[in-house]
């Protein structure tokens, strides 16, 4: 993948130093770029990176993901673990950032999408007693209103992104069915642990930025 920027194409290194353009997907792809130097419009490869000594991309992530995850998981198992917010649903909604696109756009489609879909599994799971009468089919009927619910509602543009919901359907599915909790009581930290993680995505993502410039 290569980018155009400034009469050449950029390396995916320069990617998270540009406006509007999210870290690479593939690792893979990243690391054959790395190898490759970066490209000119003449189509002549560069042997010797054009960032010079700067960190790239891999790096920067390892380093800003690493030392992060390692503050997310000391606040949600020590201050944070009396209000019930759970590491896991922290790194669902923090991959969930980076695959809704990252940046402010990424942080919004995660933060809004995922809590519809908890609010989504919530209420799915409070189905499931009223559909009692149907026996082993109550749970199953359920959750397929629910999964229907949440496809549905994709026409609404800011509930689009049909992943991040069914990611916070399974994270407050999760918790009620792992502590177990009552549905109602785990809506709050599940919301909580959502927006924890969000965060911590897009913290990761200008802090590697910022590491990749320097």
């Amino acid at each position: 993948m290569t980018l155009q920027g400034n009469g050449r194409h950029a390396c995916l290194a320069d990617c998270v130093a540009l406006p509007g353009c999210f870290l690479p997907i593939s690792a893979n792809e990243a690391i054959n770029n790395d190898r490759a130097g970066c490209v000119e419009s003449s189509g002549r490869v560069n042997a010797n990176n054009k960032q010079g000594d700067k960190m790239s991309v891999l790096i920067a992530l390892a380093l800003s993901i690493g030392v992060l995850a390692v503050i997310a998981t000391w606040l949600a198992l020590g201050p944070l673990a009396a209000f019930n917010v759970q590491i896991w649903q922290v790194f669902i909604a923090w991959a969930c950032f980076y695959h809704s696109g990252g940046k402010t756009d990424g942080l919004q489609k995660t933060v809004i999408c995922m809590i519809f879909g908890a609010v989504d599994g919530m209420l799915t799971v409070m189905l499931i007693g009223q559909l009692g009468a149907l026996g082993a089919l109550a749970a199953p009927v359920a959750v397929g209103i629910g999964a229907a619910v949440i496809v549905l509602a994709a026409h609404i543009g800011l509930l689009a992104t049909i992943p991040a919901s069914v990611y916070g359907f399974a994270s407050v599915a999760g918790l009620i069915l792992l502590k177990p909790l009552p549905p109602a009581d785990a809506i709050v930290p599940t919301i909580a642990s959502i927006i924890i993680g969000a965060l911590f995505g897009w913290v990761s993502e200008m802090v590697a930025g910022k590491l990749t410039k320097k």
